[in-house]
């Protein structure tokens, strides 16, 4: 194919999988709003530590469940297969939603984060897929892209369930997000058609005992780790304490879908500023290392105002400032801080950290807010002053992120992180 045609080709690709990945990132988000709306209307507060224990034992069945339909019906198909179904439950469920907690409610409420985790994954496959024959500079330009069209997506699907607050019921907003994945699946169809299957690649291997024992005695990755449990920790306090205040706000049906998008409004246009303004520039100036410290020393510099005063705004910018950092200046640096570490290593490094030692945080933190709202309150109404220890539990959390942390910067101030590839192993990321 000549030059000229090949570059286009990669365009047209690179616009398909942008769609796809736009119309998927929106459906979230519309997902995400109308759950939460309906969710902390009434007692859902309540049930909220066993969504979060649900999320935390069952992420990991969840991949698995997902690799062995995708071994047994091949990638291409899961990825249509995948969203046709999640689409189908959102518009089935979507009458059936009802405001507060319980089983069901609360079963849908950990379900979003585990299947879209899982659809995000296999579009971004669908990205490393369509481009794997573009050269160097063309896929740098398709993934800046792509990334666009995430954070547009978080964007776009904030601003209609705004726009839809005054007019619609939190269950239009969800059954409109199963409608999209319909739109998604049409266009990931699209992109399929535009590259035949390739041969598959081979098997990745299995994570061996002695690469486990190497990073055990490897202080950096006990500093990885150590780091990446705090950061959920503190991730899961911060958004607890939101909900708990939101839950309290006694809003109204079109109140709580609009205060909801409001927030997702904020945390996507600050993602979509840093990541396009500021990241590349502040990376520059104070070094990948340091720029770990960016969102755990905010949070520990914002948490003392929170716990002065337990007003919803204050929860709401400790909500924002985490989101937004998280989904810019962190998440790069995160993904770059696993460079430190052999290649080799960095697939059961991550699996580690992001998976299991994160979940089980998650898991312990979900134990530690049930104990507390049990103990707090009489089963219907529960403040932030009824568990006022949580906003000292969460600056503890913060600060001792930090800490973790420093050493990681020095590390890379001393040159010790290598500029190689990054992990052939990702954890789906919502």
């Amino acid at each position: 194919m000549p030059e000229a045609a090949h570059r286009l080709e990669v365009r047209r690709r690179t616009i398909l999988t942008a769609l796809s990945l736009f119309l998927t990132t929106a459906s979230f988000t519309l997902a995400r709003t109308g759950r939460d709306a309906l969710y902390f209307r009434a007692d859902g507060i309540f049930d909220l530590p066993f969504a979060y224990m649900g999320m935390a034992v069952l992420s990991l069945p969840m991949a698995a469940v997902t690799l062995g339909l995708m071994k047994r019906l091949g990638v291409r198909r899961a990825r249509l297969v995948l969203p046709l179904l999640f689409g189908s439950i959102l518009l089935g469920f979507a009458p059936a939603a009802h405001p507060g907690g319980g089983p069901t409610m609360t079963a849908f409420f950990l379900l979003v984060p585990l299947a879209y985790g899982v659809l995000f994954s296999l579009v971004w496959l669908l990205g490393a897929d369509l481009l794997v024959d573009a050269d160097g500079a063309s896929r740098a330009t398709a993934y800046g892209r792509l990334g666009a069209a995430s954070l547009g997506g978080n964007l776009a699907g904030a601003a209609t369930s705004r726009l839809l607050a005054a007019h619609a019921e939190a269950n239009a907003l969800i059954a409109l997000a199963g409608l999209l994945l319909f739109l998604a699946v049409a266009v990931l169809r699209s992109a399929h058609d535009r590259c035949p299957p390739r041969r598959p690649a081979p098997a990745a291997r299995p994570v061996q005992p002695e690469t486990l024992a190497e990073l055990s005695r490897q202080p950096y990755f006990r500093r990885l780790l150590a780091a990446g449990i705090f950061a959920a920790f503190t991730g899961i306090l911060v958004e607890f304490q939101f909900y708990l205040a939101a839950a309290s706000a006694g809003h109204t049906a079109s109140e709580s879908i609009a205060f909801f998008a409001n927030l997702y409004l904020a945390v996507s246009a600050l993602a979509l500023v840093v990541q396009l303004g500021l990241l590349a520039r502040l990376q520059r100036r104070i070094g990948l290392g340091r720029s770990l410290l960016v969102l755990p020393a905010t949070l520990a510099l914002l948490t003392p105002a929170a716990i002065l005063s337990a007003s919803l705004v204050l929860r709401s910018v400790l909500r924002l400032a985490e989101g937004g950092l998280k989904s810019s200046i962190h998440r790069v640096s995160w993904e770059q801080a696993y460079l430190g570490l052999a290649p080799r290593q960095r697939g059961a490094a991550r699996l580690l950290v992001d998976g299991a030692a994160s979940r089980m945080a998650e898991g312990a933190v979900a134990v530690v807010l049930y104990i507390a709202l049990r103990g707090a309150a009489d089963g219907t109404r529960v403040t932030a002053q009824d568990v006022w220890w949580l906003t000292y539990l969460l600056l503890a959390a913060a600060v001792g992120w930090v800490l973790v942390t420093r050493p990681l910067m020095r590390w890379q101030a001393a040159g010790e992180w290598l500029p190689e590839d990054s992990p052939e192993f990702r954890m789906p990321d919502s």
